[in-house]
């Protein structure tokens, strides 16, 4: 999936687990933390009944007009919800900050593009949702999957 949808699984975990106020404080921001970044797995083998190219496509206009569309519903709710559920939305998408931002400047500073391979979380995605493959279409290229 793409950001708005992590974002509001990240809110809505961090909601749930909140309002158990019999728990540790510790104990919530472990289970928010653990169940906000199982959610990105979920989440994105999903993705695979949405629109969701695999690489960018710039010279799509309705590739750019959903990726406006996604980046500005971001935007909206990081404004909206990040002074109260701060911590479930950074968890809900670690997985893309560590692997399409902190690992990809790493490659771009080191000018080796295949540096830190091994490291990257999405690979673990992959076998997560191979099993799942065989029983969902694949529509990531499919404008109509927008909806």
């Amino acid at each position: 999936m793409q950001l708005p949808s992590h974002l509001i699984v990240g809110i809505f975990i961090q909601m749930i687990i909140e309002e158990q106020q019999s728990w540790p404080r510790a104990w919530q921001i472990v289970a928010i933390c653990s169940l906000a970044l199982f959610s990105h797995f979920v989440l994105d083998t999903l993705a695979l009944l949405t629109y969701h190219p695999p690489t960018p496509c710039p010279d799509d206009r309705i590739w750019l007009s959903w990726h406006l569309i996604v980046f500005s519903g971001g935007g909206f709710l990081l404004f909206l919800f990040w002074q109260k559920y701060w911590l479930g939305m950074i968890a809900a998408n670690f997985i893309d900050i560590w692997d399409w931002g902190g690992l990809r400047l790493l490659k771009k500073i080191k000018h080796d593009p295949d540096w830190g391979q091994q490291w990257t979380i999405h690979s673990y995605l992959q076998k997560f949702r191979a099993p799942l493959k065989k029983y969902l279409p694949d529509l990531t290229e499919k404008h109509l999957a927008i909806v």
